[in-house]
C-alpha cells in the first residue's frame, strides 16, 4: 500500500484519480485550496476500509506551506503535480499578475511540491512524480499564451529532473492529456464563444474525469 498525495484533488480530474486510486488500495492524501466542501466529499468517496484518506488545505504557490503539508502526510510514494488553472484572454489583453499566478499554480506549483518530497524519495532510493501537463503544452493555443506557456515550462522542468534522475529508482513524467469535460474546460470554451462568437475546433466528445484519471493509471502508474 503506497501513499499518494494529489495535488488540486478537490475537483475535476485530480478527484477522480483520487477515488480510482482509492479503489487500488492506496492511501490518499489529497490537496486542495479553495474547494473545502468538494473536496471533504471527495474524501468520503475514497473511504474505503483499507484506505486512509487525508484531506489537506495548501496553497501550493507557498513554499513554506507545501513544506508543512507534506511533514503533516510524512511518507509520499507518489506526487501526483495535478494542480492547475487557466486563461482565455488575447496576449494583449493578458496583465502581469495573470501572467505571474497562471505560472505560480502550474509550474512553481510543482517545484513546490516536488522540492518538498524528494529529498525523502532520496533517501530511500524510490519514488514517483506525475506532472500533469497538457496537449497546449506540446501544440500552444491561441488566446491561451499564459496557460500554453506554464504547461510547456512544466514538460521542461520535468524532462530536465528526469535527467537529473537517471540512474535512481525515482521515476518522474508527465502526461499531456487531451480534452477533459471538468468545470476549467466548460470554463474556457464559455470564454472562447464570448470573445470570438464561436465554438472550439476541437470540440469533440471530452473524457470524462473518470476516464483521464484511468488514463493516467494505465499510462503512467501500471507501466
Amino acid at each position: 500500500m503506497k501513499t499518494v498525495l494529489i495535488t488540486g484533488a478537490g475537483r475535476g480530474i485530480g478527484a477522480a484519480l483520487a477515488v480510482e486510486m482509492a479503489k487500488l488500495g492506496h492511501n490518499i492524501a489529497i490537496n486542495y485550496n479553495a474547494s473545502g466542501d468538494e473536496a471533504e466529499q471527495v474524501a468520503k468517496n475514497c473511504q474505503l476500509s483499507t484506505v486512509n484518506c487525508q484531506l489537506l488545505q495548501c496553497d501550493i504557490r507557498d513554499f513554506s506551506a507545501v513544506q508543512a503539508m507534506i511533514a503533516e502526510i510524512g511518507r509520499v510514494d507518489i506526487l501526483v503535480n495535478n494542480a492547475g488553472i487557466a486563461l482565455q484572454k488575447l496576449f494583449v489583453d493578458t496583465e502581469e499578475a495573470e501572467w505571474d499566478n497562471i505560472f505560480a499554480v502550474n509550474t512553481k506549483g510543482a517545484f513546490n511540491c516536488t522540492r518538498a518530497v524528494l529529498p525523502q524519495m532520496l533517501a530511500r532510493g524510490d519514488g514517483q512524480i506525475i506532472n500533469i501537463s497538457s496537449k497546449h503544452g506540446i501544440n500552444p493555443a491561441a488566446c491561451e499564451v499564459a496557460y500554453s506557456a506554464s504547461k510547456a515550462a512544466l514538460i521542461a522542468m520535468t524532462d530536465g529532473l528526469a535527467k537529473e534522475l537517471a540512474g535512481t529508482d525515482i521515476k518522474i513524467s508527465h502526461i499531456a492529456l487531451p480534452g477533459v469535460d471538468t468545470d476549467m474546460q466548460k470554463k474556457l470554451e464559455q470564454d472562447y464563444r464570448q470573445m470570438t462568437g464561436f465554438g472550439y475546433t476541437d470540440e469533440k466528445k471530452r473524457l470524462t474525469p473518470t476516464e483521464a484519471a484511468q488514463m493516467i493509471i494505465e499510462l503512467e502508474i501500471r507501466s
